[in-house]
């Protein structure tokens, strides 16, 4: 799969360390099969207009704004300079290209459910030093970093978790949004079951996982469907095979080893 484009570039800062890093979508949105909607007579696809409900008719887009429903039925606008005043007065400003590291934590005391959306995190120019002695550390210290970051103009808690390739990020969902887990009385397991469910654990684990034991056989017939549906294979359609890698290690940080000593003494 060739590397999406960057979404976001900007320095990964922990202490007085500072990394030029980009983000990458973990996702490959070309892959991902879609239908769209169609009128069956002539095969045009279907649109959807703004459409006012009370007079019946289509809104331009300079008459829509922003509403929240405070009470069923009632309705507050809400302006975009309103919006933006809102995230000033909040005190949650941040550099528009800083991913900031607040901390380190374990990687179970973060809620699997708060996980929203993935990226790769890669070096940026001069950056693949500094960028590999965080992968080491944070694996070595069994750690995955919390920090934040504005992405597309909202400001983002986001998990920096070691892979074996390299730094992968999570975008975390606020915690207030999180439901709490339901509450359900459970007996007290007898310990012969416990020590026999975890024999039969131990027999099922595997060190590594390999997705390909696992494919999705449902997206498989769905592919072989498609490519029934083609009257003939396009013709020059071109691969982007992606450009020469990053050369050398221009502009590297030099004394990594002195900004390392200065955070730890602050």
């Amino acid at each position: 799969m060739t590397r999406g484009p960057a979404v976001w570039k900007g320095r990964l800062s922990f202490g007085l360390v500072g990394i030029p890093v980009e983000l990458v979508p973990a996702v490959d949105a070309r892959e991902h099969i879609g239908f769209h909607l169609l009128h069956r007579k002539d095969r045009a696809p279907i649109q959807y207009r703004k459409f006012c409900s009370k007079e019946g008719r289509a809104v331009p887009d300079d008459e829509v704004v922003r509403g929240y429903e405070v009470s069923r039925g009632k309705w507050a606008l809400i302006e975009k300079e309103e919006v933006d005043a809102a995230r000033k007065t909040s005190g949650e400003e941040v550099e528009a290209h800083v991913l900031e590291v607040l901390q380190f934590v374990r990687p179970e005391a973060l809620d699997p459910v708060s996980f929203a959306h993935p990226y790769h995190v890669v070096p940026g120019e001069g950056g693949r030093k500094s960028f590999a002695v965080l992968k080491s550390a944070l694996a070595a210290a069994g750690r995955v970093g919390l920090g934040r970051l504005r992405l597309r103009a909202t400001l983002h808690l986001a998990a920096l978790l070691p892979t074996p390739r390299g730094i992968s990020l999570v975008l975390l969902r606020p915690f207030e949004e999180i439901a709490a887990a339901p509450s359900v009385p459970l007996p007290a397991p007898l310990a012969a079951e416990t020590r026999m469910a975890r024999l039969l654990i131990d027999e099922m684990s595997e060190d590594a996982l390999d997705p390909a034991n696992y494919p999705d056989r449902y997206r498989t017939a769905l592919r072989k469907l498609l490519a029934a549906k083609r009257p003939a294979a396009g013709a020059g359609e071109e691969k982007d095979e992606g450009g020469a890698g990053e050369g050398g290690r221009k502009g590297e940080v030099v004394d990594l080893m002195a900004a390392l000593k200065a955070s730890l003494a602050q």
